[in-house]
């Protein structure tokens, strides 16, 4: 089963100087959960949206869902905050509405 939720992305650093000009965004969730393991065990995660972020500005509003169906669905509820990171940094702190 797949899980799609509403987000808010805020882009952070130098991503926040880049926010991406496509309507799809794919890399690596770190959730509190993860604090001693994510960087052996991460878990990817897709972001569309309707309208770039670009265009919208920062923040951002898309809908995210895992990459995989062995993931940690149960993770994706309203509240929940994550963080994107591109290798070991982050460049994005995304709420789930």
């Amino acid at each position: 089963m797949v899980t799609r939720v509403k987000v808010n992305v805020t882009w952070l650093g130098k991503r926040a100087g880049l926010i991406p000009a496509g309507t799809r965004y794919s890399t690596v969730a770190k959730f509190a959960e993860d604090e001693n393991s994510w960087t052996k065990e991460a878990w990817s995660i897709l972001i569309e949206f309707d309208r770039s972020p670009a265009e919208q500005g920062n923040p951002s509003e898309g809908i995210a869902r895992f990459l995989v169906d062995d993931a940690p669905h149960q993770r994706l509820v309203p509240g929940v905050t994550f963080e994107l990171y591109e290798g070991q940094s982050k460049v994005a702190k995304v709420e789930i509405c």
